[in-house]
């Protein structure tokens, strides 16, 4: 379609009509295939929206089917366009890319796509989000303690399909609590994870789920986590490069034949947080194990208040650090006091050899001297004036036999 926006405007194109294809070639050596795409052929839906919104247009339906007449769906547009100055048909075929997601968006911001019973600003969240919201508006219940996942959730009633440690549990138990929540966190932390469980968990109450994502991969990353635990039967891509009208249609189809077996499917799957076959009971008194061993190891031990965890932490950081072989007797019964003034002693030494330096070569070394007072600096400048004096009456001696040899006192 050739238009313009005002009479005499410039000149814009616009494509009419969109026909499905796939391009694809073999191999880097091959030329590239045009085929059909198993979809719909569909009218422009932004021109003919450009056309209802600012020219008061109609652009006619275009028929469903396989019996269409493009050619005689292009007559009826040209009839239709016919009043509007420089709009034309041109019988033009590109190749390319369209996506129509912010029309589609724009749609569902109008209040008369919406039932007047379910008005769009009258979601509490949108609400929220809009900031127009009431002052009495709560997120919800509050977002459990991690530290307290075991108290409020026993292992009955529990369907997490993938592993959950004890922040990833607490948000599912939030979700499952109905919290609007924002959960955060860099790659690889496990928001997929989550993801997959809070699903699981909804599937089992009986729920529905509309999973969205800014990118494809986010929702193949779940979805391949659902059909890993066998939950792939739930899912039906609405809307992806793959999923065409007639894929949607035949997805609906299999979940509306085979919905009792998808039932029974999934509760065998998800159980009570444990594998298919596992005794509900031995799950519970390994959950209860792993809770006292979780707890022995941050529980303070001996009169240091120091736990298994916190000593493991530190050892580990200082993994590259040289070793000393030395061995510290009673080290159990010791208090933090004395562990600050060992600490305190040990600086202390570490000043004094910067000072000194090594010890083997220290002009001191042997010295068995433990303290140098008063009385020790004394008998040690007695002692080195009388070692002054006896080697100026060795050297005066010698100095006096040499002399007769001829042999001078230096040598």
């Amino acid at each position: 379609m050739e238009w313009r926006d005002v009479e005499g405007g410039p000149v814009s194109k616009a494509p009419l009509v969109f026909v499905p294809v796939s391009l694809a070639r073999k191999s880097v050596g091959q030329r590239h295939t045009l085929a059909p795409f198993d979809d719909d052929v569909i009218a422009n839906p932004c021109l003919a929206e450009l056309l209802r919104q600012r020219f008061r247009v109609e652009l006619p339906p275009l028929e469903d089917g396989e019996g269409y007449d493009l050619l005689a769906w292009f007559e009826q547009v040209r009839a239709a366009v016919a009043a509007l100055p420089g709009w034309r048909v041109l019988f033009e075929a590109h190749l390319g890319l369209f996506s129509f997601a912010k029309l589609l968006l724009w749609r569902d911001l109008d209040p008369k796509a919406w039932p007047a019973d379910r008005a769009l600003l009258a979601h509490p969240l949108v609400r929220v989000l809009s900031g127009v919201a009431d002052a009495g508006f709560s997120p919800g219940p509050a977002f459990p303690e991690a530290s307290a996942i075991e108290a409020i959730a026993p292992s009955e009633g529990q369907f997490l399909v993938v592993d959950a440690d004890s922040s990833q549990h607490a948000a599912v138990l939030a979700v499952k609590a109905g919290t609007n929540a924002v959960i955060d966190g860099p790659p690889g932390t496990g928001k997929s994870q989550t993801i997959t469980n809070v699903i699981a968990e909804c599937l089992a109450a009986g729920k529905t789920v509309l999973f969205v994502a800014e990118k494809a991969a986010a929702l193949d990353v779940v979805k391949r986590r659902l059909e890993a635990v066998g939950l792939g039967h739930h899912v039906l891509e609405l809307h992806s490069r793959k999923a065409s009208k007639r894929v949607v249609l035949e997805g609906l189809r299999k979940a509306l034949e085979n919905g009792a077996a998808a039932g029974a499917g999934a509760a065998g799957a998800v159980g009570s947080g444990a594998a298919p076959g596992d005794d509900p009971v031995e799950h519970g008194r390994a959950r209860e194990r792993l809770d006292a061993f979780r707890k022995a190891m941050h529980a303070p031990a001996t009169a240091l208040w120091c736990s298994p965890f916190d000593g493991i932490a530190r050892v580990c950081a200082l993994e590259g650090a040289p070793e000393a072989a030395f061995e510290v007797g009673t080290v159990e019964t010791w208090r933090k006091d004395e562990v600050e003034t060992a600490l305190e002693r040990v600086a202390a030494l570490d000043r004094a050899l910067a000072r000194v330096g090594d010890p083997a070569s220290h002009p001191w070394r042997g010295s068995r001297l433990g303290a140098s007072g008063v009385e020790v600096r004394q008998r040690l400048l007695a002692r080195h004036r009388e070692q002054r004096d006896a080697l100026a009456a060795h050297v005066a001696t010698a100095a006096a036999v040499g002399e007769p040899l001829g042999v001078p006192a230096s040598s």
